[in-house]
């Protein structure tokens, strides 16, 4: 179980300020989740790493990029529905400088 120091040390880390009974429901909470995560750490050790290999190179497989050409009527309709416009294409506000 999580000391009390420790859980005021990480309060203040997060900048805030508890009282003793919040402290205390902290440290319960704290500890259940450190629990958790050792669990999880366990868990991830035990898999056999074959079965991790051949996942991974699944949910790396991506669609190739391809322009969609699209009909003149749907680009009409898409540019009159935004606030502006400017030669076929949708202006937006700068979000970098």
């Amino acid at each position: 179980m999580l000391n009390k120091e420790k859980v005021h040390y990480i309060a203040h880390l997060a900048r805030l300020t508890l009282s003793e009974q919040e402290i205390e429901k902290m440290q319960e909470s704290l500890t259940k989740i450190l629990d958790y995560v050792a669990v999880l750490n366990r868990l991830e050790n035990s898999a056999p790493e074959s079965s991790l290999l051949e996942s991974s190179h699944t949910d790396l497989m991506l669609r190739p990029d391809e322009v969609v050409a699209q009909k003149e009527q749907v680009i009409e309709q898409m540019l009159a529905q935004c606030p502006q416009s400017q030669s076929r294409y949708i202006k937006v506000r700068a979000i970098l400088s």
